[in-house]
């Protein structure tokens, strides 16, 4: 109970809600190598479990910080919610889409990282309007001009450069307003 409590207190700071937590069906497990930590399961196209990405415990700082079922292929993460969408945000990771999915923004990310978006997934894209807005580093500025590669119509939001600000999570765990930066897009 005490590990539901920390999964939900967490998630709920970076403003996950409950409904986006069952919609995906994110819970406190165990992995092997990592003990307890948040499970992250990973659809395929239909909504079909492909395998579980889990993330370590947030009160602990060790790595690594992520790791996937073995066998697992980087996939496009909550496409199967996403793709009955005209606008879709890509970001960084699984917790910021699930934070844009709290704010009723469709959203999808690589499970992989920054630069791990593939070129076959333009084709899923190509009557969308994409907005892109990645971490708030060199990974992230990387991993964005990579996806313009394969889709240059797309367009960028950054995030401000303020402390404590990395990422789409911080940004709303820190009051930003995800609807508003959305509308500073270039």
């Amino acid at each position: 109970m005490q590990e539901n409590k920390l999964l939900n207190d967490w998630l709920k700071h970076r403003h996950i809600t409950d409904t986006i937590i069952s919609e995906f069906n994110i819970y406190w497990g165990i992995n092997d190598i990592m003990g307890e930590c948040i499970v992250i399961p990973v659809h395929d196209h239909d909504g079909n479990l492909s395998f579980n990405k889990y993330r370590r415990n947030p009160l602990v700082d060790t790595k690594p910080k992520y790791l996937y079922d073995k066998g697992s292929n980087i996939a496009l993460y909550g496409w199967h919610k996403a793709k009955n969408n005209n606008t879709i945000l890509i970001t960084e990771g699984e917790m910021d889409t699930l934070v844009a999915w709290s704010h009723n923004i469709p959203a999808i990310t690589s499970t992989g990282g920054a630069m791990s978006f593939q070129e076959e997934w333009v084709e899923l894209l190509k009557d969308k309007e994409v907005i892109l807005c990645f971490d708030n580093d060199e990974a992230g500025a990387n991993g964005m001009i990579k996806v313009l590669k394969y889709i240059p119509n797309a367009y960028i939001v950054f995030l401000p450069d303020r402390p404590g600000v990395k990422d789409i999570s911080d940004y709303v765990a820190n009051g930003g307003d995800l609807h508003k930066l959305l509308k500073t897009k270039i």
